[in-house]
């Protein structure tokens, strides 16, 4: 079960304090001083494998002249960097090590969120063993998890990564969906998806680094699409990004029209509309001499509503 909620840098020092003190309180009963023996942290880090868990990579080496004996490491999980609060992760005991002998421990993690963890790794000999120093007992490793920092679309004249542009409901058109992240991951261990109807439909990773999905605009019905984009790394659920498409019927003064052809053009990157108007024959009769017929045609314009002409 998770709990306490010590800030990060008194995580450490605590964590160097316990190992500092031990010896003292153990030579009570007569403490074994090993002046040569001193097992330090090399390194430590964690990664993502193909199941969905991370490994947690614990380097260690006996920089010290005697042979490292009785050496145990623990490792905690900071899972909340502003209160401190961590959960213990595992215990593992470290082999005895020659002097100079280097010793790499591998062990299982679940982050289980997608937030920032700090990794704490603490390692030293049983307390009534004294080392040259405590100060390369412990280490740290801050790992940050993806997410989704925008989207885009390629026919969107705007900014805005919410709202992916406005579009004419029944012509046909693919607009590609472009995902980024906040920062670069092994593409193999992210999935993102969204849902179309009843279709579920994948992002893949393209060549220059981005995730791009084409999304058919046309066979959405008319108003306000409101769409969500999930995303996976390393089976952990990375938080849903939404986003709006905005489609329309075909304009009003398009009624009427007489072989009607819409389509979208993606050389001008705009809609295409064309048609013919019917137009009744002129029932007046004009007479030349008297130039009624500018009166007539005047007329018939009022009327038809031809103006613009």
């Amino acid at each position: 079960m998770r709990s306490g909620k010590l800030p990060a840098i008194l995580l450490a020092i605590l964590m160097v304090a316990i190992v500092m003190i031990q010896p003292f309180i153990s030579g009570q009963q007569g403490a074994l001083v090993d002046p040569d023996q001193d097992i330090a942290i090399i390194s430590l880090s964690a990664f993502p494998d193909p199941e969905g868990d991370f490994d947690i990579i614990l380097d260690l080496k006996n920089i010290g002249n005697d042979v490292s004996d009785r050496c145990q490491a623990f490792f905690w999980d900071e899972y909340d960097l502003v209160t401190g609060n961590r959960t213990f992760v595992t215990q593992m005991s470290v082999p005895p090590l020659s002097g100079n002998e280097e010793f790499t421990i591998k062990v299982k993690w679940d982050p289980r969120t997608i937030t920032p963890h700090r990794l704490w790794a603490v390692v030293g000999p049983d307390p009534d063993i004294k080392e040259v120093t405590k100060a390369n007992n412990v280490g740290s490793y801050l790992v940050q998890m993806p997410g989704i920092s925008k989207i885009s679309s390629g026919w969107d004249g705007d900014p805005s990564s919410r709202n992916l542009g406005n579009y004419i409901s029944g012509i046909p058109l693919e607009i590609p969906i472009t995902v980024d992240l906040n920062m670069p991951v092994d593409p193999s261990l992210v999935k993102i998806y969204f849902e179309q109807g009843d279709e579920q439909l994948f992002v893949p990773f393209q060549v220059d680094g981005r995730y791009r999905q084409d999304i058919s605009v046309g066979s959405l019905s008319p108003g306000i699409s409101d769409l969500v984009i999930n995303s996976s790394y390393a089976s952990i659920d990375m938080d849903p990004y939404s986003f709006q498409i905005m489609t329309s019927d075909l304009p009003n003064w398009t009624n009427g029209l007489i072989e009607l052809d819409a389509s979208f053009d993606p050389d001008d990157g705009c809609y295409k509309i064309s048609g013919y108007l019917d137009v009744p024959e002129m029932y007046r009769k004009f007479d030349i001499s008297s130039m009624n017929g500018t009166t007539d045609i005047a007329l018939f314009r009022r009327e038809m509503g031809l103006w613009a002409i």
